[in-house]
């Protein structure tokens, strides 16, 4: 992820050949079977470079933001990596993560129903 930019400046092409790989290697990270170090590694990746993932494509980088934030319930992290998983921010993830909980909540509630 760290030469992406560069490449974009030097060869669009080779840059978006790039993307699939990037995106698809942090979907591994942030799958249900993931171990800590998979959580953790994504946490790194999203801290250093989510602004730039963002950009590139919003909705699958809020997706897998999501999937990361699931192991915070989910599974079991020990604290440093669940303070490092809390300090990921993307510009609309506040927004998504509340639309998301706020929107399982009702569904929640109406199949208990």
């Amino acid at each position: 992820m760290d030469f992406y930019p560069v490449y974009k400046e030097i060869d669009a092409t080779v840059s978006e050949c790039l993307v699939e790989p990037m995106f698809t290697s942090l979907n591994e990270l942030v799958r249900d079977e993931a171990d800590e170090k998979d959580v953790e590694a994504a946490a790194e990746m999203f801290l250093d470079h989510g602004s730039m993932l963002q950009k590139i494509r919003p909705g699958q980088c809020d997706s897998l933001l999501m999937a990361l934030r699931a192991h915070l319930c989910d599974s079991p992290l020990r604290s440093a990596t669940r303070r490092l998983v809390l300090q990921v921010r993307t510009q609309s993830n506040f927004q998504h993560f509340t639309a998301v909980l706020f929107n399982h909540s009702r569904v929640s509630l109406r199949t208990a129903k």
